[in-house]
Formats: structure tokens, C-alpha cells, sequence
């Protein structure tokens, strides 16, 4: 027997009896959605669009949410929809303003608690375009420009101006000379007796900080390649007459833009690949020319995005036969009973021999044959090996480029494709025992950033090659690079007479980095030392048993 109260539902405190079973309390819904941010679907200047999920009903279905906001104003909330829709549009908000948003859910019980406060930044209206700039004074090799600023609609807004010039004869187009918010700005370093073109785009409501480039192969699958405040990016290691897709974004402080255009681009060709298969075809050569003439087939191999026009055929003593059409050919005016494509590479007592200086990924063949006193036995049957694909080389360490307080840049050597396949790279950081990959692709730089005070981090990196064989995209990975240490620790300035230090991060990265690979090659060192005296004291001890 179970007891159960519902002063709710009955609208009475007395309790009631259930016969031979429980009742189960339904009640409120959980706390309403914590992650609006996280349903986030478009921001724009004058409109918001929200999507959200429900949260758990707790037994009792979830009818209907109540979203709440503060207007822009930072006061109190307010209801701005209540529905059982999940997802809610608002519109004419004002540009480059904060909102406060919360919401709720209801269900028979009554409505949850509301979620955490969620925030959100309206975009910044494009202001009018600017009047062109004035002439304020002319030097000899400088001129000083002036202009006024636009009507802005929006207060909130502070405005920045870009000043782009053009130099005569460069053929490069219109180059930013300035960026900031005065209304007059002096170029230096000009040509004397020169003219220029200046212009002043329309400038954004807030100075952008950031750029953001996406590049990929499928227009639908592009991946980010670079961030950062340059107008151009050059991208590396790319595959020959292959099309690739980019798209651009830009970042304020109010937050990141939408795409622009997807922009479309085809690489040029190059040299073929290497011929992968070269083979005799038997039964193509009449009996009668069989002793002077024999077939060859080879397999057509990677254009590299321009169309073969021939091929060279080597054989004998260097002899060289262009061809114009394949894949097959017939040598003619050959020695009668001479051996082709095999040279002698060793005679000797041995039962191994290493062949060196081949071509990678090459099919090879070889055959062999016992002599004695007697003279030369039979000749094996010939043996047929392929070269694997060479690894790339090793990198130098890569180098640091402090950005601000809190990132830097990390720059390493680049190299060049091999035979037509491109180099991607792989970049790993060290904290403590943990290693973890925080880069991979084509680029030689990367920005890390939002490390920890007082933490030491190693870098190191790889070059890989991507291939492309019957099972896909493959990557062969050569060895890592030496580490570059990056200390965070805050340099302790001295007491004293010349003890005024500026106390950057990394200020003694060079000394940190000395003294760690001073103790591991301590710790080496000593290490070889305790091997040496072990054999030593080891060789001694057999010795001593020995005489006696």
C-alpha cells in the first residue's frame, strides 16, 4: 500500500489510498534549454533565427516554450514568443547591438526553470560609401590625403577607412596604403614628379580583424586553410590539373560574416608520371623477323592534366627510340641471340647482393645463372620486383614567431613535390609525455594560440606524400623534425640596479630550450657511460675465471 498526495491535481492537501499499486508523480520539465547559443541558425543585422530542441518532459509531454528577452536594453526580460514551435525568427532588431535571450518549457505541470542567459551580437549595417579624398599637401616624394566621413545610421558603430593606391605601370591594381579611423592619412616613399591613383572603399562598422579561407576539392567538403589578417594567401602541394574550390569570410569583433562567392580554380599540367608497367609481348613479331625484332607494352601512365605526346623508349647501349602513339611498340635491327633490358650487376661467391641507386617505384627484373670451371649453367626464369615509394625527407626544426600575448606563429621548411605527388605536412605540440596532432595539409605556417601560462610546449614536424594507387589516396609519412620548445614561463626580473624587465612570455625561450636538451644529452651520456662500465666489469670477471 502506497500513500500518495496530489494537491495539485485534486486541488485538496488530503491524501488517497491506492489499492495494490504505486502511482507515479508527474511534474514540471526539466530546466529549459541551457544551449540556445548552441541552436543558433542565423545572425543578421536586423533579424535573429533560433532553432532549439526540447528538454526532458519529466512524464508529462512538453505543449509549448516561452522565449524571453531583454530588448537590447540590458533591463529586464520580457516575452518576445510563446508556442509550441521550436524555432522563432525576430526581426527589426538594431544593427551592432548586445541581446539577452532565456527560454522555458511547459508541459500540463507548469513551465521549467529557464535556461542560462544566452548572448548574441547583431551585425553592423554597411555605411554609405565615403566622398573620394583631397589633396591636403604635396611633397616631394609624399602626399597627404584628407576626407569626410559618411552619414552613419549607426551611432553604435566606429567607423574605419581603408586608403588603396595604385602605382603606375605596376599592373598590381588598387593596394591598401592605410587602415584606421582618422579622416587624413600622409604616403611616403613615392617617386618624385609621379601620379597616383587613390580610392577609400566602403568601409565596414567595425575594422576587420580576421580572414578566413576555405579550400577544398568538393565544393560541398571545403576545409579551412588559413586565418589571418593577409588580402592573400598562397597555398602549396597541390595536385596537377585538378579543380579546387575557396570561399572567403571576415571577422570583427562583432563576429564572423557570412561566405562570399565560392570561387572556382584549375590547376595547370605538368610532366607525366612515371610509366608503372613495361613488359615483352609474346606472339606480335613474325617467326621469321622473331630474331631481330621484339614487342614491348607498357601501361599509360598519369598525364598530369596535359595529354601525352610520345614516348622515349631506351634500350641497349643507350639507344634511344621516340615514339609518337602507345602503348606498344616493335624494336627492329636487333642482334640475334643478345639479351636486352639486363646488364650484369654482380658476379661474385656470395648468395646476396643489394642493388642500389634504382628509381623509386619501378618495376624491375632479374635473372640468374651458376658458373664454374666448366663454364655458365641455365639461366633462372626471370624474377619480377617493384621499388617502393621514397619517404620524404626529414625538416629542420621548426621556427617560432611570437604574434601577442596569446599566439605565435609556427613556420617550418617547405619541399617540393616528388615526381608530380604533393607534400603535406603534419605538426604535432608535446605537453609533458602527451603528444597531439594539431595540424595537417599542404601550408608551411600555423598559429597556435590560447596556450597556458607557466607550460612548455615542443613542436615538431613531418612531411608526408599522397599518392594515389588502386586502394585510394594514400600518404606515406616521413620522420619527424627535430623539437622547437616554447616556454610560457614569465621571466623573473632582479632586484637591483638593472633589474627593470618587461616580463614577456617567452622571453628565455632559447635558454629553456638549452637547458632541457643539455639534460637529455646528460641523461644519454650517462646512460652509455653505465653500459660501458657493466661490459667492462664484465670482461674482467670472465677473464679472472678463465685463469683460474
Amino acid at each position: 500500500m502506497v500513500e500518495s498526495c496530489f494537491s495539485k491535481e485534486l486541488g485538496s492537501d488530503r491524501c488517497q489510498e491506492s489499492l495494490g499499486y504505486m502511482r507515479h508523480m508527474k511534474a514540471h520539465p526539466t530546466r529549459g534549454v541551457d544551449g540556445i547559443m548552441k541552436g543558433l541558425h542565423e545572425i543578421g543585422s536586423e533579424t535573429v533565427l533560433f532553432r532549439y530542441q526540447g528538454s526532458k518532459d519529466n512524464g508529462s509531454k512538453i505543449s509549448s516554450f516561452l522565449l524571453e528577452w531583454d530588448e537590447g536594453k540590458g533591463e529586464e526580460f520580457k516575452s518576445c514568443y510563446s508556442g509550441s514551435m521550436k524555432q522563432h525568427k525576430i526581426f527589426k532588431l538594431m544593427a551592432s547591438t548586445k541581446y539577452s535571450f532565456r527560454l522555458a518549457a511547459k508541459n500540463n505541470f507548469g513551465f521549467s526553470n529557464f535556461s542560462e542567459i544566452a548572448v548574441f551580437y547583431t551585425s553592423g549595417n554597411t555605411p554609405p560609401a565615403p566622398l573620394p579624398p583631397k589633396l591636403k599637401e604635396a611633397g616631394v616624394y609624399s602626399l597627404s590625403l584628407e576626407w569626410c566621413a559618411p552619414t552613419n545610421p549607426n551611432p553604435n558603430d566606429t567607423l574605419t577607412y581603408v586608403l588603396e593606391m595604385e602605382e603606375p605601370r605596376s599592373g598590381l591594381g588598387f593596394k591598401p596604403k592605410y587602415n584606421g579611423e582618422d579622416l587624413s592619412c600622409t604616403v611616403r616613399n613615392l617617386q618624385r614628379n609621379t601620379a597616383y591613383k587613390f580610392r577609400i572603399p566602403k568601409c565596414n562598422g567595425a575594422e576587420i580583424t580576421d580572414y578566413r579561407l576555405q579550400w577544398g576539392q568538393i565544393e560541398d567538403s571545403m576545409h579551412l586553410i588559413y586565418t589571418g589578417p593577409c588580402l592573400r594567401y598562397e597555398v602549396k602541394g597541390l595536385i596537377p590539373a585538378t579543380t579546387y574550390f575557396c570561399r572567403v569570410q571576415a571577422v570583427n569583433i562583432v563576429g564572423v560574416g557570412m561566405f562570399g562567392g565560392t570561387g572556382k580554380v584549375t590547376t595547370p599540367g605538368t610532366v607525366p608520371a612515371i610509366v608503372p608497367m613495361l613488359q615483352e609481348v609474346e606472339d606480335k613479331v613474325p617467326a621469321k623477323l622473331s630474331s631481330s625484332c621484339i614487342a614491348i607494352q607498357w601501361e599509360e601512365p598519369d598525364c598530369h592534366g596535359s595529354p601525352i605526346t610520345g614516348y622515349n623508349i631506351e634500350y641497349g647501349d643507350k639507344k634511344i627510340l621516340t615514339v609518337d602513339l602507345g602503348p606498344e611498340c616493335v624494336l627492329k635491327n636487333l642482334q640475334p641471340n643478345t639479351t636486352y633490358r639486363f646488364s650484369v650487376i654482380y658476379h661474385g661467391h656470395t648468395l646476396n647482393h643489394k642493388v642500389q641507386k634504382l628509381s623509386e617505384y619501378t618495376q624491375y627484373k632479374f635473372k640468374i645463372q651458376a658458373c664454374n670451371e666448366a663454364g655458365e649453367g641455365p639461366q633462372s626464369d626471370v624474377y619480377t620486383f617493384t621499388t617502393t615509394k621514397t619517404p620524404p625527407a626529414a625538416l629542420k626544426a621548426p621556427k617560432l614567431h611570437p604574434l601577442n600575448n596569446n599566439s605565435c606563429e609556427i613556420k617550418w621548411d617547405s619541399l617540393n613535390p616528388v615526381k608530380g605527388d604533393p607534400i603535406i605536412y603534419c605538426l604535432q605540440v608535446i605537453t609533458g609525455k602527451k603528444a597531439e596532432q594539431i595540424y595537417k595539409g599542404p601550408n608551411t605556417t600555423f598559429c597556435f594560440s590560447n596556450y597556458l601560462a607557466n607550460s612548455r610546449y615542443r613542436f615538431k614536424v613531418c612531411a608526408g606524400r599522397q599518392y594515389e594507387n588502386s586502394d585510394g589516396v594514400q600518404e606515406l609519412w616521413g620522420p619527424y623534425s627535430p623539437s622547437t620548445l616554447f616556454s610560457t614561463y614569465k621571466h623573473q626580473s632582479g632586484h637591483g640596479k638593472g633589474g627593470g624587465g618587461k616580463g614577456k612570455g617567452n622571453h628565455n625561450d632559447k635558454d629553456e630550450k638549452y637547458k632541457t636538451e643539455m639534460r637529455d644529452d646528460t641523461f644519454v651520456l650517462i646512460l652509455m657511460i653505465g653500459f660501458a662500465l657493466i661490459a667492462i666489469l664484465c670482461a674482467v670477471a670472465i677473464q679472472y675465471f678463465l685463469i683460474n
